[in-house]
C-alpha cells in the first residue's frame, strides 16, 4: 500500500535499503581466516562434518594461502586437483559453495562461486544382481536376523542407514517408517517380513548390532545401530555367498529393486515411488 503514495525514487531507496549489504571480500583475506570464520559461525557441527570442512580448507591453503576472490580463482583450484576422483572432487566443489555462501549470507562479502563452472563427473555403472545372486545371498545367512535383513532391504529398497535406527514402534501393517537424512518416510513392506523383524528385534531394535567379547558373540542392547555395521555385516553375507567384484554391498540390493520394478512397469515415476527419491531426474539414472 505504501507504494502508491511514493513516486519511483523514494521507492527505488526504500528498496535499495531493504536488500541486503554485499560488500567485497577483505584486502588479503587468508583461507586460514575462512576458516576460523566460517566454524565460529557455523556453531556446532558433527566431528565427520568438521573433518570434511578441515580436509577441504587443507586443500585450499594448499593451493594458495589467500582465499578466492572471483570464479576464475575458484575454477583454477578445481583443474588443479590431481588424483582426486571425479565424485570426490565434486563433493569439494560443493562443500566451497557452502562456504561461499554462507561467509556471503553472514558477513555480506561476495559469493565467489555465483558464476564459477560446475565441475562434471560421469555416473558410475551401477550394479545389480541377478536371480541366481540374489539366491546366493539369502542362503549364506546364517540366522534368521540376518535374513531379514537382506530380505528387508532387497522387499523395502529402503537404505542400510534408515534400518540402522528401525525399532519395533516403527513397523506399521505392510510398511516401515524411517528416518533418514532428508526427513521421515515410509517404505512399502510385505507383512511377512514385517512380522520376521518382529520376531528377530532385541530390546525394541529391529536391527541390533552383534558383539564379539570375552562372552562370545551376543547381541549389544543399544537403542540403535550404526549404519557401517550393518553395512559391513551385509558386506560378510555377501563375501560368505562367493560374491566377487567391485559394489558389493547394501545399495546394491536397493539398485537390484529398482531395476526390478523398472523391468516391470517401464516408469520412472514407480521407481521414484519405491526409492522415495526426492526427484524423478535421480530416478531416470
Amino acid at each position: 500500500m505504501l507504494a502508491f503514495f511514493m513516486d519511483k525514487d523514494e521507492l527505488r531507496e526504500l528498496l535499495k535499503g531493504l536488500l541486503p549489504v554485499v560488500q567485497s571480500l577483505p584486502v588479503g583475506l587468508t583461507v586460514a581466516d575462512v576458516r576460523i570464520r566460517f566454524l565460529e559461525a557455523k556453531g556446532r557441527v558433527s566431528d565427520k562434518t568438521r573433518v570434511q570442512y578441515e580436509w577441504v580448507f587443507g586443500k585450499l591453503a594448499a593451493y594458495s594461502p589467500f582465499w578466492p576472490r572471483d570464479a576464475s580463482e575458484v575454477n583454477r583450484f578445481i583443474s588443479s586437483l590431481d588424483g582426486l576422483c571425479d565424485v570426490t572432487v565434486f563433493q569439494l566443489f560443493k562443500c566451497v559453495r557452502v562456504i561461499s555462501r554462507y561467509c556471503a549470507k553472514t558477513y555480506g562479502w561476495l559469493d565467489v562461486m555465483v558464476d564459477s563452472e560446475r565441475p562434471k563427473f560421469a555416473h558410475k555403472r551401477r550394479r545389480y544382481f541377478n536371480k541366481d545372486e540374489v539366491f546366493r545371498v539369502v542362503n549364506a545367512c546364517c540366522d534368521l536376523r540376518e535374513k531379514a535383513l537382506i530380505l528387508v532391504l532387497l522387499d523395502s529398497s529402503a537404505r542400510i542407514g534408515e534400518l540402522a535406527s528401525l525399532r519395533v514402534s516403527d513397523l506399521g501393517d505392510g510398511f516401515i517408517t524411517v528416518v533418514g537424512k532428508t526427513g521421515e518416510r515410509r517404505y512399502r513392506c510385505d507383512s511377512r517380513l514385517v512380522a520376521l523383524m518382529r520376531e528377530v528385534s532385541f530390546d525394541g531394535v529391529v536391527f541390533p548390532m552383534k558383539v564379539c567379547g570375552s562372552r562370545g558373540q551376543y547381541v549389544e542392547p543399544v537403542r540403535f545401530s550404526r549404519s557401517d555395521g550393518l553395512s559391513a555385516q551385509v558386506k560378510r553375507i555377501m563375501k560368505r555367498a562367493g560374491l566377487k567384484g567391485a559394489k558389493l554391498g547394501p545399495h546394491t540390493l536397493r539398485h537390484t529393486a529398482a531395476s526390478l520394478v523398472a523391468k516391470e512397469t517401464m516408469s520412472a515415476l514407480a521407481v521414484r515411488a519405491v526409492l522415495q527419491h526426492d526427484s524423478v531426474r535421480t530416478s531416470e539414472i
